[in-house]
């Protein structure tokens, strides 16, 4: 199946996605589309609102920092670091926007894997950023909300860009 790529502007980007109730064939088949979407419009990290499914589970994957994908389902930050650190962030979701996002230098992630395991992690550096980024999709927050209004507001050609949404294969709509 074909997702759409969803982009600013879309309605399920600012809601907060539904809980994962079980792992089931539909649920690792979305996390596989996923995973190859990610990695098709080189991702390191892809949340299911961001292909229009409320839901909560994320896929990620930096090949220097993690091996191979990593999904996780109904994902909970536990505790974060009292350091932070400031650093550029992109997003599949506001194409061509790139803004300083300060974020903690570690976080520890409760989450369910695909087999239905709860897994307990701590992540650090970029990696933290990436698991920090990627939750924040499934409560509807983006990283433009991390700026103040002035900035923003100078960020709003780039955003009016970015609201027209492709597939996720790559494919312009039809």
């Amino acid at each position: 199946m074909t997702y759409v790529l969803q982009t600013y502007g879309a309605a399920v980007l600012r809601h907060k996605a539904e809980p994962v109730d079980r792992v089931t064939a539909a649920v690792r088949r979305l996390a596989d589309e996923m995973i190859r979407a990610m990695k098709k419009h080189e991702g390191v990290g892809l949340a299911a609102p961001q292909i229009g499914k409320s839901q909560r589970l994320v896929v990620l994957y930096h090949p220097e920092l993690h091996p191979k994908p990593l999904v996780m389902l109904n994902p909970e930050i536990l505790k974060r670091a009292a350091e932070f650190f400031e650093l550029g962030e992109g997003c599949l979701s506001l194409p061509g926007v790139n803004v300083n996002v300060s974020r903690p230098s570690a976080v520890r992630v409760k989450y369910q894997d695909l087999k239905g395991a709860m897994r307990e992690t701590e992540y650090e550096g970029l990696m933290a950023r990436i698991v920090y980024h990627e939750v924040d999709h499934l409560n509807g927050k983006l990283i433009i909300d991390y700026l103040p209004l002035d900035q923003r507001l100078r960020f709003e050609a780039q955003i009016k860009r970015a609201r027209h949404p492709t597939r996720a294969t790559g494919e312009k709509p039809s």
